[in-house]
């Protein structure tokens, strides 16, 4: 027969104590949640990392243009190629961050978040699904995905500022005729002009992003509260015991483990306060100037 314990896996307490049931169900959900919201975390945070990556390969590129005056074919095909494999990069780790909000492995048996947060997922994928504009986004990841890479031109452009400097940057573009993926109809996206501005719609599509998380960690934030909250309620009831976990033992088998300690979710809350990015990143720019 089944019973729920807590337990010190440190020889030197030597400690068991027989918990109710409904405690082990609470940690257990608590920990769930806890768990799924630090995984959104840290894919949000590939995904800022990569957004980075690209901002800085742009402007990597004016400068070595300038400064070495790198203006052949062959530098433009390069330069072509570096935004496209930063494109990749950050389209893939979005599609990843995007496609965790689906439940349609669960079908197969395979669950992709907890039951607990069905409510809040609904919410974050209304949020998604009513985004329209940056469907194009997903299509134009299939195609670097299945067809190759899409970036059709790249060339450093600039103006004269009324200070007497001249500004120099970067334009990317990709051809919407060229999209090659599954379902797409470039009739679908008629208010998108044929030329795309890589450098525009990314920012917009990164904002989107940013929201989406936001509105994920608006979501959840009093079910992670309630879950630390239970975790640190053990923490300090039993303060005097180290390496506590909580399981159900069967015939003197600890199964279903669970560390009881808050170290894993303090991870989670310095990711938040580290990845505060702007909501909306698309109104600016970055300059030396």
């Amino acid at each position: 027969m089944a019973e729920y314990v807590l337990y010190s896996k440190n020889i030197d307490d030597g400690f068991e104590e027989k918990i109710e049931e409904d405690i082990y169900k609470e940690l257990y959900i608590s920990k769930e949640i806890l768990s799924e919201a630090h995984s959104k975390e840290n894919v949000y945070g590939i995904v800022l990392n990569n957004y980075y990556e690209f901002e800085k390969e742009l402007f990597d590129i004016t400068l070595q243009s300038k400064i070495f005056y790198q203006f052949s074919h062959f530098d433009f095909n390069r330069y072509a190629l570096s935004v496209g494999q930063r494109l990749l990069n950050l389209l893939s780790s979005i599609t990843l961050y995007l496609d965790s909000f689906k439940n349609d492995l669960r079908d197969n048996g395979i669950e992709k978040y907890p039951d607990c947060l069905e409510d809040e997922f609904v919410q974050v994928r209304t949020f998604i699904n009513n985004s329209v504009k940056f469907k194009i986004m997903r299509h134009i990841r299939n195609h670097i995905q299945h067809n190759g890479l899409l970036v059709k031109g790249a060339g450093i452009g600039g103006e004269n500022l009324p200070n007497g400097l001249l500004e120099c940057t970067i334009k990317a573009y990709v051809n919407k005729s060229d999209i090659r993926a599954r379902d797409f109809q470039v009739d679908d996206f008629k208010d998108i002009s044929d030329e795309i501005d890589l450098k525009k719609i990314i920012r917009e599509y990164v904002d989107f992003i940013s929201k989406v998380h936001y509105a994920f960690r608006e979501a959840v934030g009093k079910k992670s509260k309630e879950a630390r909250c239970s975790f640190e309620y053990m923490c300090e009831k039993y303060s005097k015991y180290n390496c506590l976990y909580v399981a159900k033992k069967v015939n003197d088998i600890f199964e279903d483990e669970i560390p009881i300690l808050l170290d894993w979710d303090d991870v989670r809350n310095k990711l938040i306060s580290k990845n505060l990015a702007p909501k909306y990143f698309s109104r600016h720019f970055i300059s030396t100037i």
